[in-house]
C-alpha cells in the first residue's frame, strides 16, 4: 500500500492534505541526504592533500556513496525503488558494518570480526575519512523508510547496479595509487619498498596502479634520510573501488577468499564475486 501511495501520490497535482505531511517528510529525507553527500564532498577534497585526495575522487563512486545520490533521484522525481534498490545493493556491507562495530566493541576495541570497517585503523586513514564514514551505520534504514520501504523489484535492480558498479570501477579506478617524485626532467619515477613485478598486489591479475603526488616531499639527495625515515607504505593509497580489484585486504572469510583469490583473471574474479555478492 505504501508503494502505490508514493507512486501515484507524491507529485504536487495528485496529494492531498491528509497525504502532505507524509510527503514532506520524505522530502526533508532527501534533501538531508543531498546535503549529507555534499559535506562529505567538500570536508574530504578540503581535507585531504596529495594521494589522499585523489583517491578521496575515486571513492566518491563507492556504492556506499552513490546510493545516497540514487536515492535523492528517487525521492524527488517519485521513482523510490531507485532508493530501495540501492539499499539493498549495499546491505551485505552495511550489515557487516554493524556486526565489525560491535564484534570491536566486545573485544575490548582490540579486534574487527569480519574486517570491513578496520580501514579506520589504518595510518594512512585520516580524519577526515573517519568523520564521514558515519553514514554506513544510518544509510540503510534511512533509505528504505525514504524510498516508502521496500519493493520485489528492489532486489533485481540492486543485481544491475553492484554489476555496473563493480565493471565500471575495474575499468576507470586504480587499485592503487603509488607515491611519485619528479626529478629535475619533471618525469614522474615510482617511489615505493615494493620490488615484486605486481607492486604490492598479492595477485597476478591486479595490473591497475597509478602514480600519484606525496603530501610529503622527502630530499632524494640525502640518502642518510631517504627513503629509510619516511613509510613509504604508509603513503600509498589503497582504493580497490567497489571491491573491483581483489576482495578487500582485511576480511580473511577463507572460503571467500578462496573463492575470489584463485580466479585466474579479472573477468573471472569479478563474475565470482558478483556470484557472492548478490547471492548473500
Amino acid at each position: 500500500e505504501g508503494w502505490t501511495f508514493s507512486v501515484s501520490q507524491c507529485s504536487n497535482e495528485t496529494r492531498t492534505d491528509e497525504e502532505q505531511p507524509q510527503i514532506e517528510k520524505h522530502t526533508y529525507i532527501s534533501q538531508f541526504l543531498a546535503l549529507y553527500f555534499l559535506f562529505l564532498l567538500t570536508a574530504r577534497l578540503l581535507g585531504e592533500v596529495g594521494i589522499a585526495r585523489t583517491g578521496a575522487i575515486y571513492g566518491f563512486t563507492w556504492l556506499c556513496n552513490t546510493a545516497m545520490v540514487f536515492s535523492v533521484i528517487g525521492i524527488e522525481t517519485c521513482r523510490p525503488l531507485l532508493g530501495s534498490s540501492s539499499a539493498v545493493a549495499v546491505s551485505i556491507d552495511q550489515v557487516l558494518w554493524y556486526v565489525d562495530i560491535i564484534g570491536w566493541v566486545l573485544s575490548g576495541c582490540r579486534e574487527f570480526p569480519i574486517g570491513v570497517t578496520k580501514y579506520l585503523t589504518w595510518p594512512q586513514t585520516t580524519w577526515v575519512t573517519k568523520v564521514t564514514c558515519t553514514h554506513h551505520l544510518w544509510c540503510i534504514p534511512l533509505l528504505i523508510y525514504g524510498s516508502y520501504g521496500l519493493h520485489y523489484a528492489a532486489y533485481p535492480l540492486s543485481t544491475y547496479i553492484v554489476a555496473s558498479h563493480v565493471i565500471l570501477s575495474r575499468w576507470l579506478t586504480p587499485f592503487k595509487i603509488i607515491p611519485c617524485l619528479v626529478d629535475g626532467n619533471n618525469d614522474k619515477k615510482k617511489f615505493s619498498n615494493n620490488k615484486n613485478n605486481n607492486n604490492g598486489s598479492k595477485f597476478k591479475r591486479v595490473t591497475n596502479f597509478m602514480c600519484g603526488t606525496p603530501s610529503i616531499f622527502p630530499d632524494p639527495s640525502n640518502t642518510t634520510s631517504f627513503p629509510n625515515k619516511i613509510k613509504l607504505k604508509e603513503m600509498e593509497r589503497y582504493c580497490n573501488v567497489n571491491l573491483s580489484h581483489e576482495l578487500w585486504s582485511d576480511i580473511q572469510f577463507s572460503q571467500l577468499r578462496t573463492s575470489t583469490d584463485t580466479a585466474p583473471d579479472g573477468a573471472t574474479y569479478i563474475l565470482r564475486l558478483l556470484s557472492w555478492w548478490n547471492g548473500i
